[in-house]
Parts: structure tokens; sequence; C-alpha cells
């Protein structure tokens, strides 16, 4: 529901943009860090109740609940009246479109435009460890470059682990100078 009422207002907001670069800065605000702390900054964190165990924290319950609050809101008063409320009460009171168009942080997308702007060789290599005390995958990610290796990265799923591992190239690269090249 939240990338529905996201792109209905993108599209009002910016009429004239790409429809590829609206579907980037949803993304960069539908993603689970954001929505994390927006969750956080709206005081979801102090009235959530869950059961879930504390040795088993769940990294996106805020979002998450975020997400289920908005889908409740939907259910109950409809795309219109859910819409106004979200922009009006959390997306401008929370987020400023402006830096979220400025600030990019998908890496993964950078480091591929960088790759095929230096015609480089890019791989990513995986393992896949359990978390006995969390009782769940962990999955590591390593980018590698014209064989060199530029990042690592770890998370939930092997996309967190790339990204991760992607920010960390994506540092590296920016700090070569143009005739190293």
């Amino acid at each position: 529901m939240l990338s529905a009422i996201l792109s209905d207002y993108l599209f009002e907001k910016l009429p004239d943009a790409s429809e590829g670069f609206m579907t980037k800065i949803r993304s960069r605000i539908v993603n689970r860090e954001i929505l994390n702390q927006l969750a956080i900054s709206m005081g979801i964190d102090k009235i959530l109740v869950s059961n879930v165990n504390s040795s088993h924290t769940t990294r996106n319950l805020y979002g998450d609940a975020l997400e289920a609050l908005i889908g409740a809101l939907f259910v109950e008063k409809g795309f219109k009246k859910t819409k106004n409320l979200f922009i009006k009460r959390v997306f401008n009171k929370y987020l400023d479109l402006e830096k979220i168009i400025e600030i990019d942080t998908d890496y993964k997308s950078l480091v591929f435009e960088w790759i095929q702007k230096h015609k480089s060789n890019l791989t990513f290599a995986y393992r896949e460890d359990y978390d006995f005390k969390l009782k769940k995958s962990v999955f590591s990610a390593t980018l590698i470059i014209n064989k060199e290796e530029f990042g690592t990265g770890q998370g939930a799923s092997k996309k967190e682990a790339e990204q991760e591992a992607a920010g960390k190239a994506w540092a590296k690269l920016k700090e070569i100078p143009a005739e190293h090249l």
C-alpha cells in the first residue's frame, strides 16, 4: 500500500520525472532502514507490543508495524484518506523529499554504473552461515572488481549483503584517481 501511495504522490509532485527516476526515489523511501527510522521517529517503538523474544530481535519490526498500520488505515478509510493522512502527518513531517532526491544510497546501482563506464568486470562471491544463537541464516557477499576484492557485507539476505558490500566498494571507487584507471 505504501508503494502505491508514494507512487501516486511522486507522480503529482514530479510530473515531468521519468518513470525510472520516480521508481528509484520511491525505493529509497520504501526500504527497511528508512521505514524503521521513520517508525521510530513517529514513536511506534514506544507503543508497539510484540511477542518477539528479546534474543530473537527482528531488525525490521518497527518498519513492518508502520506498513501494517498503513494497510489497516487503507482497509478502514480507503486509498484517498490514507494517502492524505500519510503524506500530511508522516511524510511531510518526518521526511525531506529534496534530501531523498539528492542522496543516492543504492550503492549497487552506483557500482554497476561505474563498472559499465570503466569497462570492468564485477562479480559477487557469496557465503551462507547459520547463526545458531539467532536461529537463522546470515549471508556474506564479497564484491570483486577485475579479480580484486573491493568490499564485503553481511545481511539477512543476499541482497542486504550485496548492498553493504557495494557501499564499501563505492567508498573505495570514489577515491580512485582517474589517471589510475
